[in-house]
């Protein structure tokens, strides 16, 4: 379904990627549906795959995932990003270093996505393009909030973006770890199927961020 200038007040389907969905999305959508009292928003928070597969089916009008090689060829228009920290229990032998050398990783387990994942692949892209390559993850999971836990609980490390970490971090529940090197964040693109649709969102507040 398109999304048209003369109905985009009333109804709007977009296809996000979770953590997106979960934890930047609802700070932008609060003062545009404040304004709005007639729109009507559905948010389907997916996994990457499966918000790009509404996408691309036309499920959607329009959908917001983290940015790949892959969908470079989308019309769509990067609108932030957001950046990728590791995190610790507070007990785990790392916790407490300063100006930790990547490498010093290797040594350590990881909690990850699923291996076939999208997620799992850019989590990896952004770790290797740093100058860690080798990393071993000793369990994999699908949802970020599921990762998130199993750091809590102790389990290993966690690589993710900020947004999903950032309360357990302030609360001092998890340890972002003190990297000499910063990791590449995530871009986070808005793929639609035309430039005036990209325009027609941007101009009446839906995305700003």
């Amino acid at each position: 379904s398109d999304v048209c200038s003369s109905d985009l007040e009333q109804t709007l389907s977009l296809g996000v990627q979770r953590a997106i969905a979960n934890y930047l999305l609802p700070q932008v959508l609060a003062p545009f549906l404040r304004g709005r009292r007639t729109a009507r928003i559905s948010i389907y928070s997916e996994t990457q795959e499966a918000a790009l597969n509404l996408f691309q089916s036309g499920s959607v009008d329009a959908g917001i995932i983290f940015d790949m090689p892959s969908i470079h060829h989308l019309q769509g228009v990067i609108i932030g990003a957001e950046p990728l920290v590791i995190v610790a229990a507070p007990g785990h032998p790392l916790a407490s270093r300063r100006k930790i050398e990547l490498q010093e990783l290797e040594l350590f387990e990881f909690i990850g996505g699923l291996r076939e994942s999208q997620f799992f692949s850019l989590v990896e892209t952004s770790l290797r393009m740093a100058g860690l390559s080798k990393y071993r993850v000793a369990l994999h999971m699908q949802d970020s909030v599921a990762i998130k836990n199993a750091a809590l609980h102790g389990l290993g490390l966690a690589c993710s973006p900020l947004c999903v970490l950032e309360d357990e971090i302030k609360s001092g529940k998890l340890i972002q770890l003190d990297i000499q090197r910063q990791l590449p964040p995530l871009a986070i693109k808005l793929i639609v199927r035309s430039e005036e649709h990209t325009s027609e969102l941007q101009s009446r507040g839906l995305i700003s961020y």
